[in-house]
This record gives structure tokens, sequence and C-alpha cells, in this order.
């Protein structure tokens, strides 16, 4: 049920992204495996019809003289040919629409995931490592995007079937109907498959999770790894992962050959009992038998490649999963606002009774303190009684669980948050200028920005390079000093 919810709520986004668009493919989508049908049973009077002069022997014959089309092979090859044209255009419509669809859809859907997250409140990222929310837009936001190509081909196969099967109704009912009992039945013989195949698309989350963990603790804590001689764990780990992501992959394609052995088994003697049944019993001409063969075996593999979709839907389904469970945790108000408010001069913030827990574990208990505008205090304590919480708290990251933050004399607003931070002691640098991290994506003048320099003694750096402010600092600011890095 769960799985079966999850599916309804992809198709739900995924209709309500674009409904106009994707009506539109319904309907390409349905004309193209129309055409497509027609043009194999259009066979029947190119074989049939043109010998013996009577089109009308069967019943696209029939068709064809009542709109009007005179008895000539000219006349019949060149409605063939315009079939197959409109066939080619619808087709060529549908793939270059869905694909359309698909991009924008997907990248759509992972923008406004990533803003969720970006925006969610601090407590979201106490529940979360890094290198999980990573892997999910690394690694599953493409699982996503494959899963959204899936649907598309499911709905283009299934009008395929649909249409070449209520064909071959028309030229045999009860050879039809055999090979649809066959199929319905053969269906359910492979719920097992699609079960599997959702476990293991599962199994693959997890593994990638642990692939990104392990590439993420590498890359991030190479210093700490090499003064340790940490470099063959690392590796190991990294090989037990990639190991593991191929014992999976195998499962899959041994799953996907079983299935495949299964449908061509049983299309072969669906094959072989419709000539028998046809042939032996008379039911029908040999032209209109081999028309019937030929929609019937696409029939055939087509339900196999539908099949094929739906084991490959579910093995993507716990991608889709695994963002709808994470960003129900997003769902709350953003933490802080995007605009920066300008506030009157603070000159005291009080904490009173502030109590903060994790979990079980509480960290401050009527926790009382003042700061007051022109002092400097020293806040120490033994490593986990509360320090970063308290700041947490102030900065608006963390709600108190109790008590009140008071600013001169008011309740802790957000146009007081927003004007509140502190350094960490580990320093993050944008990938940028050191202008761009010093203002932090906001506008302030020149003035402003030289005085905010000169307070943090950051002059030598700057007037060390060339570029100045310009100067592009790399990704973890990689060069600078630790504490050039704080100033």
């Amino acid at each position: 049920m769960g799985k079966f919810k999850t599916i309804v709520g992809f198709l739900k986004n995924l209709f309500a992204f674009s409904y106009l668009k994707i009506s539109l493919l319904l309907i390409f989508g349905f004309l193209n495996s129309l055409l497509q049908g027609v043009s194999i049973v259009m066979i029947i009077p190119l074989i049939e019809g043109y010998h013996s002069g009577n089109f009308g022997s069967n019943f696209i014959g029939d068709f064809l003289i009542e709109i009007g089309l005179d008895n000539s092979l000219k006349g019949i090859l060149i409605l063939y040919a315009s079939i197959l044209i409109g066939y080619a255009f619808f087709k060529a419509s549908y793939t270059y629409l869905s694909q359309m669809v698909i991009a924008t859809f997907s990248n759509q859907y992972s923008i406004n995931a990533l803003k969720s997250v970006i925006n969610a409140k601090w407590g979201f990222y106490l529940k979360y490592s890094p290198s999980k929310l990573t892997n999910l837009f690394n690694q599953e936001a493409r699982s996503v995007r494959m899963l959204s190509f899936q649907s598309f081909r499911l709905i283009q196969t299934s009008l395929l079937v649909f249409v070449q099967l209520g064909l071959a109704f028309l030229i045999s009912p009860s050879l039809t109907t055999i090979t649809l009992g066959v199929l319905v039945v053969l269906y359910f013989l492979l719920q097992f498959f699609f079960k599997r195949g959702f476990k293991i698309g599962d199994k693959r989350v997890k593994i990638n999770e642990q692939i990104q963990r392990i590439l993420s603790e590498t890359f991030q804590g190479i210093k700490f790894i090499k003064l340790h001689n940490l470099e063959r764990k690392s590796y190991l780990e990294y090989g037990k992962g990639i190991n593991g992501q191929f014992s999976n992959e195998l499962k899959k394609a041994k799953l996907d050959g079983i299935s495949e052995l299964l449908y061509i088994t049983v299309g072969a003697l669906v094959v072989v009992i419709i000539i028998y049944i046809g042939l032996s019993n008379q039911m029908i001409s040999i032209g209109s038998l081999l028309v019937l063969l030929v929609l019937l075996s696409r029939s055939i593999n087509q339900f196999q490649s539908l099949t094929k979709i739906l084991s490959a839907i579910f093995n993507q389904l716990p991608s889709y999963y695994e963002f709808t469970e994470i960003l129900k945790g997003t769902k709350s108000s953003k933490s802080r606002d995007d605009v920066l408010e300008s506030v009157a001069t603070i000159n005291k913030i009080e904490l009173k009774n502030i109590r903060f827990s994790y979990g079980e574990n509480t960290v401050l208990h009527d926790f009382n303190l003042t700061f007051e505008k022109g002092n400097s205090y020293l806040f120490y304590g033994r490593s986990g009684r509360g320090k970063t919480t308290a700041l947490d708290i102030i900065s608006g990251l963390l709600k108190s669980q109790h008590g009140a933050i008071l600013v001169d004399g008011s309740p802790l607003s957000k146009s007081h948050t927003n004007t509140f931070s502190y350094v960490l002691q580990d320093t993050f640098l944008f990938e940028g200028t050191i202008l761009e991290n010093i203002t932090l994506d906001k506008s302030y003048s020149e003035e402003i920005v030289n005085d905010v320099v000169q307070k943090v003694e950051l002059e030598k750096l700057i007037s060390d390079v060339p570029e100045g402010l310009n100067y592009i600092i790399k990704e973890g600011g990689k060069g600078l000093s630790g504490g050039e890095k704080q100033r």
C-alpha cells in the first residue's frame, strides 16, 4: 500500500506540474500508437486485395471502399505512406514533448526540493547528515528524473498495447482473447519481480548514501587521515561500498534475465498456439493470420517492455520515496528571512530561564545570562554543556523550549535574529571573491566594507594579492590560514 501511495503521489505531482502538456502527450501517444497499428493492419489488403481486386473481403477493405479509395495499388500505397508519415510525425512530437516535460519537471522538482531543504529550520539538519543530503541531490535526484522518463515510457507502451490488441481483436476476437488471458496471468506471476525490484532499489539508495558518506569523510578529513595513517581504512571502506553496489546491480540483472526468459518462452508458446488454432480450424485467411501474428507478437513484446518499465519504476521509487520522506521534515516555515532589515541599536540581550534538550539530553536548564553593549564576555564550560546551543537560540537557529529572550526588554523577533551571527569554530568560506565572502550576497557601500576590513585586520591579506578584494578564494578557503579564514 505504501508503494501504491508513492506511485500515486508521484503521478499527481507530475500531472499537476503541466496538465496541458501531459494531456497533449497522451493525445500524441494515442495517435502515434493508432497509426502504427493501422499501418500493420493495412498489410492485409496489400496482400489479399491487390491480386484479387476485392478490397471488401475484410474490414479494412470495407473501410477503404467507404472512404472512396479506388481499387488500385497506387491508391492504397498513397494512403499507406500517409499513415506512416503521420505515425512518424506524432512519434517525433511525442519524443520531443516528453523529453521537454521530463527535463523541466525533474529540474524544477530538484530546485524546489533544495529550496525547501535550505529553508528548513536548524532542527532538520540535526536529524540528517550532510553526506545523506548530498547523496540525495547528487544520486537520487537522477533517479527521480529516470522515474519521470519511465513514467512516460509506461504511458506510450500502454497505449501501444491497447491499440494493437484492439486491432487484433477486430481481426480475431477469440484468438486475441486467448492471448490477453495469458498476458494477464503472466502479469500477476511477475508481481514477485516488482517487489524484488523495489527492495533492490531501496538497497541501492542505502549503498549510495554509504559511498557518499565515505567520500565526504575522506576528502573533508584528508589531513586528519594522513596524519593518523588511515588511508587503508578509507579505501577499504570505499571498496566495500562499491562491491556492495556491484552485487546489488547483479541481483537486478539476474531478475531482469529471469523475467526476459519467462516472457520469451510464454511469447513463443502463444504464437505456436495461435498458428495451430488458426490454421487447423481455418478461422481466418492466411493474410489475416500473418497480420494477427505480427500484432500479437508486437503486443507480447510491448507487454514485456511494459513489465520491464514497471520493474524499473519500482526500482526507482525508493529514491522518490526518500525525497518525499526527507522533504516532510522541511514543511515548517523558514527560520530566517532573506531580507536584511535595519534595526535600532541593541544595548542589552537577556536570556531568562532558558531550557533546551536534544531528546532526553538536557543541555540548558533554567539558564540565565545578560549581554550588555560595550562589554566583552568569555563564554566557557565543558564540552556538551550548551555553549553553542545558547548561541544558536540567540541567532534564531533553534527555538528555546522554555523561557524567554529579551532584546532591550522586548521579546526576540525575526528582525533581531536576522542581525545576529557568530564565527564558527570550523570556518566556512564560499568559493568566490574575498568581497563576496565578507558581504555574503548583501549590498554594502565601499566605505562600510573598508571599515570592516580594517576592524578585522584583513588589510595585509588584501594588499598581498594583486586582485585585492576581488581575489578568488578556493573551495573551503584553501591557501588561507585558520585565522585568516575566521577574520
